[in-house]
């Protein structure tokens, strides 16, 4: 088993003739037209005061609270949910579990569930590190970065600013061509590389990348959005995937690593279960939040049994 498979006619018409005892009717004021773009419709709402906390955006007030970090307020481009994101295999769209194989020490003190956040008037609620002044969130529209003043621990600050990232090209190839795929958080589904080895992929940074093979594995490379220029990778020799051996199956540290892993994930479950209930209980979270955050419980739990799964039958 290898790391692939987890792997708008206007008519016109004339006015009337106007009146010879009456003054003509004064022209009506203009009216500024609405933004159209995603992102100018948010950048406008910085303009206007935030609007009182929804349902879930007060859940998240909350439970930034219980966990002791901060909680911003931003306008986001866009409707329904968004995502913050950190340019790291965290940001993985099937989080699952297997993002931490990509990422061995995960610094951010909350589940990757709770990066999943429901658009309220336009804006929403995200968790922040205590004296964090930025981060970004992925709409359909763009990559979205935020600033706000330094947010203390317990209480909730306001975006001052938000711009749009640019869209980056990156290209590369393997010194030795393998058959294999670019994986990441580059783009939605893994690019299979080309017969020579190359790669070229369109990226919304900020990501991470890695190049799979059936018998190698690259480090993680991050993709930063501070540029638009295009990328060069170069050429990769990446070493041999400590985690599956030549024929695709586990490898003895392999097995010994997703073992770990899920006896990490299981822990994890049961305190964020925990941590749920509390806030149910408390009445700290309605039902949106909480229907999501408890739907959140039942895929990390079903992503353990595939895990576990594989793993005995390899």
């Amino acid at each position: 088993m290898t790391w692939l498979l987890l792997t708008l006619a206007c008519g016109t018409s004339s006015a009337p003739p106007a009146s010879t005892t009456e003054d003509p009717t004064a022209p009506a004021e203009a009216v500024e037209a609405e933004p159209t773009n995603p992102l100018d419709a948010a950048r406008k709402r910085l303009t206007e005061a935030p609007p009182a906390l929804g349902a879930v955006g007060q859940a998240y007030a909350n439970l930034a609270k219980e966990m002791g970090m901060g909680a911003v307020q931003c306008p986001a481009a866009g409707s329904s949910r968004v995502r913050r994101i950190y340019g790291t295999a965290r940001d993985r769209l099937d989080l699952g579990i297997a993002y931490r194989i990509a990422q061995e020490e995960d610094p951010i003190p909350w589940s990757p569930y709770f990066d999943d956040v429901a658009i309220e008037d336009g804006w929403v609620v995200i968790l922040a590190e205590p004296e964090s002044t930025s981060g970004y969130l992925r709409t359909f529209a763009a990559i979205q970065k935020m600033t706000w003043p330094p947010v203390k621990a317990g209480e909730l600050t306001t975006c001052t600013e938000i711009e749009a990232m640019p869209t980056r090209t990156v290209s590369g190839r393997l010194e030795v061509p393998e058959e294999g795929a670019v994986d990441g958080t580059c783009m939605t589904k893994p690019v299979r590389l080309a017969k020579d080895g190359t790669f070229f992929i369109e990226t919304r940074p900020p990501c991470s990348l890695w190049v799979v093979t059936d018998s190698k594995r690259s480090a993680t490379i991050a993709i930063p959005a501070d540029s638009a220029e295009k990328m060069d990778l170069g050429t990769l020799n990446p070493p041999a995937d400590p985690y599956q051996d030549a024929e695709g199956s586990w490898s003895e540290k392999g097995r010994a690593r997703v073992t770990e892993l899920i006896k990490a994930a299981e822990s994890e479950i049961e305190a964020r279960r925990q941590l749920i209930q509390k806030m149910e209980t408390e009445e700290k979270a309605a039902g949106p939040a909480l229907g999501f955050w408890k739907g959140s419980i039942v895929r990390s739990e079903r992503d353990v049994k595939m895990l576990q799964t594989a793993l005995n039958s390899d």
